[in-house]
């Protein structure tokens, strides 16, 4: 058949009596194969269509085209302000995942632009599809941000829980130690306590104010006595971690 999308036969035939019955005016079944382009339907109001074969009916060219990814181009975002144009793809797609669609459509999405999802882009309340973000390959870039606005950001156990199971929690350094962050992680029963004294080393290396140190070193019971050092007095080093900061 001309423009077909198989170059074998396209029918299948049943005969009777040696002939087909695609010649006769009886019933004929048609049967989908290997490479035909069915639009199927399962709801009551497609009952009564006829099925389409679109290999029967357009050429393999254009079956190409129907079934190859498709690109956003020149996309308008419509709000109650007027109609936004020039929007990238990526506005578009943390605009989507920012709607009311579905967390699997918005997942997606997500994976359109893993490697450069930026939570700080996305709606607090999507919780499901942050939390899968942070379960990935959490960029530096995701994890600076979150620590700067730990105090706000939902989702504080998941976070540290996951730095410290892949030992990026004793890597942190700078803002990222900063008063909300280490309160919490200090203050966690889930966290290692090696990861503890290591970033209350940082804190010591980075010359952090007496007053707050004293408050961190009370907080890990393994090394609490240490902090009464600035009151004068010699606490014994009886373990690791006390001789790491003593």
């Amino acid at each position: 058949m001309p423009d077909s999308y198989t170059k074998y036969t396209n029918k299948i035939g049943l005969t009777n009596g040696g002939d087909f019955i695609s010649k006769s005016n009886d019933v004929v079944l048609d049967f989908p194969y290997k490479d035909c382009i069915l639009e199927g339907g399962q709801d009551k109001e497609d009952q009564k269509r006829k099925e389409i074969f679109y290999n029967e009916t357009i050429a393999s060219d254009e079956i190409s085209k129907m079934l190859a990814p498709k690109v956003f181009t020149n996309a308008k975002r419509y709000t109650k302000d007027g109609i936004e144009e020039n929007i990238t793809s990526d506005e578009l797609i943390y605009g989507l995942v920012n709607s009311d669609i579905e967390d699997i459509n918005s997942m997606k999405l997500i994976d359109l632009i893993k490697d450069s999802v930026l939570v700080e882009r996305l709606n607090p309340t999507k919780k499901s599809i942050i939390e899968a973000i942070i379960k990935g390959d959490l960029s530096s870039v995701n994890i600076n941000y979150i620590c700067k606005s730990f105090k706000i950001f939902e989702l504080k156990d998941e976070f540290i829980e996951l730095l410290d199971d892949e030992d990026k929690l004793k890597e942190l350094e700078g803002e990222n130690l900063n008063k909300d962050f280490m309160e919490y992680v200090l203050n966690s029963s889930n966290i290692k306590t090696d990861t503890k004294v290591s970033l209350i080393e940082t804190k010591i290396n980075n010359h952090s104010d007496v007053i707050i140190l004293k408050q961190y070193i009370s907080s890990v019971l393994e090394i609490t006595n240490l902090s009464s050092v600035w009151d004068r007095k010699q606490p014994l080093l009886d373990n690791g971690y006390k001789e790491r900061i003593g």
